[in-house]
């Protein structure tokens, strides 16, 4: 953490890096991803977003990986998804805000950079 930024901004800088080159169906997803969070939790979208990875969508493993390295879940798909099983309530419940906040930068940042819209789609399908 540098002394003279805030770790929102850190998040946003973060998000930028990752949703600004991106195409629509991964933008789709990143504008839906605090709601599925909130709904769902953490441990269930992880998995959700790893079995449609598997099933061929490479750009539930893409929004995965990229939040899974922003809000220090891990660096790729195993391991985010162990990290969210194995971790003890307290990690589990920090580690679920932390996600949230950054999938929230996400979702700014696909609505405003790739003109997605919340809703847009059905990728949850």
């Amino acid at each position: 953490c540098s002394p003279m930024t805030t770790r929102q901004q850190e998040r946003a800088q973060a998000a930028y890096e990752c949703v600004k080159d991106k195409k629509k169906d991964y933008g789709r997803l990143c504008a839906d991803l605090p709601a599925l969070l909130r709904q769902c939790g953490l441990c269930q979208t992880v998995t959700f977003l790893q079995a449609k990875n598997k099933d061929g969508k490479a750009h539930f493993g893409e929004v995965l990986t990229d939040l899974g390295k922003v809000a220090g879940l891990g660096d790729n798909v195993d391991d985010i998804s162990d990290t969210v099983r194995r971790v003890e309530v307290g990690e589990y419940q920090r580690l679920s805000r932390e996600a949230l906040r950054c999938a929230e930068w996400f979702s700014r940042y696909a609505e405003a950079l790739l003109d997605v819209k919340k809703g847009e789609g059905d990728d949850r399908a």
